[in-house]
């Protein structure tokens, strides 16, 4: 299964010294859950974010006695815990179905270049297996999407990353510069599908620029983060 997703809490609520409160104002998926994309073989159904089902949420801070979380909570966070006592990292409980996430520590950088190499990976093979592969149409138009879908997914991450760690000229310029590419890119996919418009071949020829234009695009904000 995949879930990819982004939404945002609301401002957070001080509850005492180790908890706040915040709520789900949105959450929105990078793919329809119950859509499937079949690459290297392998079929991979998207789904929705387990575990962010509830409006509710609580943060708990390190250093929270675990004697303040409820057990179906601390069941969530046991084994990642370092202590027997207390929190060792943070927490974000979903108090409507009393499921929870944890924190770990990364280096931002290392991750998102690493991220960028496996959707390279991943891309490569859809692409590879989508023309050497007997697939149908719509698994073609699907794979497409998906190819297209990572290489969105990574795009925005990395740029997440350049923009909490460049100073402020230095990002409006690479914001302008980004909006302009954007705008090629949507230009130049409705431009290849266009022949193909109310055919069952647009997703393909659409979907297929787009994510080659991202993918490009990719690249190149990698080696602007190795510098950073």
């Amino acid at each position: 299964n995949i879930c990819s997703f982004y939404g945002n809490f609301s401002d957070p609520v001080k509850v005492d010294d180790y908890t706040y409160k915040v709520t789900k104002k949105s959450l929105k998926y990078m793919n329809v859950p119950g859509d499937y994309t079949i690459t290297d073989g392998t079929r991979y159904v998207y789904t929705t974010a387990y575990g962010l089902e509830g409006n509710t949420f609580y943060i708990y801070l390190p250093g929270t006695p675990l004697s303040k979380l409820d057990d179906e909570i601390k069941s969530w966070i046991t084994m990642g815990n370092q202590s027997k006592d207390v929190l060792t990292m943070y927490v974000i409980a979903d108090m409507d179905n009393k499921t929870a996430f944890t924190s770990y520590s990364s280096d931002v950088k290392k991750d998102v270049l690493n991220l960028y190499e496996d959707m390279k990976k991943s891309y490569d093979k859809a692409d590879y297996y989508m023309f050497h592969d007997a697939m149908t149409q719509t698994d073609m138009n699907m794979t497409a999407k998906y190819m297209c879908d990572i290489s969105d997914y990574c795009l925005n991450y990395m740029w997440d990353v350049i923009k909490y760690n460049t100073d402020d000229a230095t990002y409006q310029k690479l914001l302008t510069e980004q909006r302009a590419w954007i705008k090629e890119k949507e230009q130049k996919s409705l431009e290849a599908a266009a022949p193909y418009e109310g055919g069952t071949m647009y997703p393909l020829i659409y979907g297929e620029t787009c994510g080659s234009y991202t993918y490009m695009r990719c690249g190149e904000l990698a080696e602007y983060i190795k510098k950073l």
